[in-house]
């Protein structure tokens, strides 16, 4: 091998190992752009619905969703927004001590300590503390993912304005031989993610009201934000389930095991 061609296969190895790790440092940036993008599936979705079923143009009926879908979100605050709010505030006050009672019934049950023995450093002092630091911190998580949301909807409407262009100018990106197969393969991915989205909406509808309504028939405190919890959390994939019922254990073991 000469050393010309060592040296612009190194180069070629570096920049790979440069881009990785470009994109590494840029995962948040990613993540955002993949809700973007799902966000924009969703409007074209149902901007290709009021188009075809009243018959006028697409940009019009974009604005039409986008601005129903604000009068909607705008109601929902105005109705629930006090409501959800003093019920979040019950749930960060109650889930440190729920963990402290679930803690001290762990350290008094013998197939408990067990379990906490095969973890190190477990104890009920240093676990609450890690829950209470960890309940403060969903604040800030919050707020952090809500400006993410208000990014992602902005550029999803800068997508779903002119989606024909941002697909032609990625295709762009591929060999002449390849474009029509890729072409192919966005259309295919496009459907399938369409259909994954409207599946996933009616599964967290059903979620959150059912468990709403089930811990307010239990008689758990803060069933509503409980309720929205679990719904929004089930968009995450297999995790969001269990994470969503953490919150509620946590709250109900304040008003006993039972």
């Amino acid at each position: 091998m000469s050393l010309g061609t060592f040296t612009g296969r190194l180069l070629v190895v570096l920049i790979i190992a440069a881009l990785a790790a470009a994109l590494w440092q840029l995962t948040d940036i990613l993540v955002l752009l993949f809700g973007a993008v799902l966000l924009t599936i969703g409007l074209c979705a149902a901007t290709r619905l009021v188009a075809r079923r009243t018959g006028i143009r697409r940009g019009i009926a974009l604005a039409g969703v986008f601005l129903l879908g604000l009068c909607v979100i705008g109601a929902a605050l105005w109705v629930f927004g006090s409501t959800i709010a003093a019920q979040l505030d019950d749930v960060i006050e109650a889930a440190p001590a729920g963990f402290k009672l679930f803690m001290a019934w762990m350290t008094s049950n013998a197939y408990g300590k067990q379990v906490l023995a095969q973890v190190r450093g477990a104890n009920m002092v240093g676990a609450t503390g890690w829950a209470t630091s960890m309940v403060s911190t969903a604040g800030g998580m919050i707020t952090r993912a809500l400006g993410y949301a208000v990014i992602a909807v902005v550029v999803a409407i800068y997508l779903a304005a002119q989606p024909d262009r941002y697909r032609h100018l990625c295709l762009r990106l591929v060999p002449l031989a390849h474009r029509p197969t890729t072409e192919t393969l966005f259309g295919v991915i496009g459907t399938v993610l369409q259909r994954w989205l409207i599946g996933q909406m009616v599964v967290m509808m059903t979620i959150g009201v059912l468990t709403g309504i089930g811990l307010w028939l239990l008689g758990i405190e803060a069933a509503f934000a409980l309720g929205l919890m679990g719904g929004l959390l089930c968009f995450i994939p297999f995790v969001g389930a269990i994470l969503a019922a953490i919150p509620a254990t946590l709250v109900a073991l304040t008003q006993g095991p039972v």
